[in-house]
């Protein structure tokens, strides 16, 4: 069993993630609002870890359930499932779902919780993938359906005082030589660290990537590039705005069965609450230098005779690379800025 699986035995995290109510209630509301599709099925549970999904999908009248869970968590999944009487539903199999052999030939609904860091990072999405080419049948149901990847730029001058300019008056000695290397060593991938929502500027959001779960492939996410071009305007009451980095959440979304119901969306954005995904932590790619947008903006509307020049704000414009690593579920991200410009108001 790989390192990834033997982690998902460690109790804490299960406990963690049952506690993680935003998770769990966006679960628990969409296979409740999809029991009329639900309703007589064979549901697939793809890493079904403590078996909660399948308990969902149990009471939302799913006729068989497979919870598919390669650790050994899966000896206490089947306890939990016998504690609450299910046992004729729920059928809890101590495998990984590329090797498991199922008494159908197919299932009408698969439902997995297989989201990492990013989205994609040390994630199941490959599982699902494979779980779903060989037992959905076709027309069958997804939960999530959807997933999307977002990203925005974001200010980390907290960060920033802590981790380098301390060494500028360092007991009356100049100590910057250290920040390079410091640098290369806290930036070698991203960082896992809190955010403010406050610290996020939220008219630089962007959707860099949407994945359809009935149709996407394992090999279109081995090695792939997203674009972007963000805009961050200067704030308001001499408010200095700065740019140190890139923030990177996601969200899911499951199909809604009615016009009368909006769909349940699980989302992990700053603004939003807190989930077990490091709870209040985001993944980061930081710049080797932070950009002053009121700076930018004002030394533009100074070489074109003052505010009147109508400057808005300042386009940075990226390309954001994704490799997996050797097959692994990880990935290596490289970030490259490609432009960066002052933009006009209206009147451009």
């Amino acid at each position: 069993m790989d390192e990834y699986l033997t982690s998902y035995e460690d109790i804490d995290v299960h406990a963690l993630m049952l506690k993680d109510l935003p998770r769990t209630r966006a679960y628990c509301d969409a296979i409740q609002q999809c029991a009329g599709l639900l309703e007589g099925k064979t549901v697939l549970d793809v890493g079904a870890g403590s078996g909660i999904l399948s308990l969902f999908a149990a009471r939302a009248g799913a006729r068989r359930v497979y919870a598919v869970e390669a650790s050994n968590m899966a000896h206490i999944a089947k306890e939990i499932v016998a504690a609450n009487g299910l046992g004729d539903v729920v059928e809890v199999i101590h495998t990984a779902v590329e090797d498991v052999t199922l008494p159908v030939d197919a299932v009408d609904v698969i439902v997995s919780e297989w989201m990492g860091f990013y989205l994609l990072h040390e994630s199941m999405l490959d599982s699902v993938i494979y779980a779903r080419d060989r037992w959905l049948r076709p027309g069958g149901l997804m939960l999530p359906s959807s997933a999307r990847l977002h990203i925005a730029m974001c200010d980390l001058s907290d960060y920033w005082r802590e981790e380098f300019e301390w060494t500028r008056d360092f007991f009356g000695f100049d100590m910057t030589p250290l920040v390079p290397h410091l640098k290369e060593r806290r930036f070698r991938e991203p960082l896992i660290m809190s955010v403010d929502e406050r610290c996020v500027w939220r008219e630089s959001a962007a959707t860099v990537l949407q994945l359809d779960m009935s149709k996407c492939s394992a090999s279109e996410l081995e090695a792939f590039q997203v674009e972007s071009r963000l805009t961050v305007c200067p704030g308001g009451n001499n408010e200095a705005r700065k740019v140190h980095g890139f923030l990177l959440w996601f969200d899911v979304g499951f199909p809604s069965v009615s016009d009368k119901e909006q769909p349940v969306v699980l989302s992990t954005a700053p603004w939003q609450p807190q989930t077990h995904w490091k709870q209040a932590r985001w993944v980061v790619i930081p710049l080797p230098e932070p950009m002053s947008v009121c700076e930018m903006v004002a030394d533009e509307r100074a070489g074109e005779g003052g505010a009147s020049c109508g400057a808005a704000g300042v386009r940075v414009s990226s390309a954001l690379r994704f490799v997996r690593e050797g097959g692994s579920r990880n990935y290596t991200l490289d970030l490259e800025i490609t432009d960066v410009q002052v933009v006009k108001g209206t009147g451009e």
